[in-house]
């Protein structure tokens, strides 16, 4: 049984998170919000935040967790979190199979035409997604600071600044030109349902730092101050569009 979560699962869902899978890179590294605390700010699925987070109790026993968000005036969302893991025993391969299986048809049933996906190359929970209709459109190589460096260290090029509001349009442009043109298209950013927006992109998130470096008035690059390894992570999306997304591998 699939039910949306509810406060008498609090303590079934805080023993469940200290071992499950976070699929959306952004929230794993950038807020670092616990499942059960993001879970309580939302308590009403879809409503407010987007947020909706759900139990799977067979039995009438919580026996797992998955947590979905959907994307700010977009027909999309994110899984944000799974639990218990892939590979717990007995009830892993079940819980994964039931839980995504219902956010499909829950996303469809709220209209949502695509669900996304991140988990790490050469794990098993690539054969279960790709099971049950997703699909790689990308790879995202990423690059953790121990420690930020020290202001002090930072070069002082007059040239690089502080994001503002009015570089949006030179990094949407910096986007059309350098993403692959598969990837735009499964991220829905020339798809022909009138979305005009990019997909939560890390400079439009909060709680973080991004610079950009302007040349005659032009903004040709841009970066964001990094949250101790390289992580390599593929990154899946389900379409109920009729376009057809395209698998690929590639480091963006």
């Amino acid at each position: 049984m699939i039910r949306p979560f509810g406060l008498q699962d609090v303590l079934a869902v805080r023993s469940l998170q200290r071992n499950g899978a976070w699929l959306d890179l952004f929230h794993h590294l950038l807020l670092r919000r616990s499942a059960l605390a993001t879970a309580l700010i939302a308590p009403v699925p879809w409503v407010g935040t987007g947020l909706a987070s759900y139990v799977w109790s067979p039995m009438q026993q919580v026996r797992g967790f998955v947590q979905m968000l959907k994307r700010p005036g977009r027909h999309e969302a994110d899984l944000l979190y799974l639990a218990p893991r892939l590979e717990q025993l007995p009830d892993g391969q079940a819980a994964w199979e039931n839980l995504l299986s219902a956010c499909i048809a829950e996303a469809g049933s709220q209209a949502l035409r695509r669900l996304f996906a991140s988990v790490p190359e050469g794990r098993a929970e690539i054969d279960v997604l790709a099971s049950l209709g997703f699909m790689v459109y990308t790879s995202e190589e990423v690059f953790v600071l121990s420690s930020p460096p020290s202001m002090a260290s930072l070069p002082s090029d007059p040239r690089l600044r502080p994001r503002q509001s009015e570089d949006v349009w030179w990094l949407r442009r910096l986007y059309s030109i350098y993403t692959p043109q598969p990837v735009q298209h499964a991220e829905g950013y020339n798809s022909d349902d009138g979305q005009a927006s990019l997909p939560l992109a890390w400079w439009e998130l909060t709680n973080q730092s991004s610079f950009v470096g302007q040349d005659q008035g032009e903004v040709p690059q841009a970066l964001y101050e990094p949250v101790e390894s390289l992580t390599s992570f593929n990154i899946f999306s389900l379409s109920w569009s009729n376009m057809k997304i395209i698998g690929l591998g590639c480091a963006l």
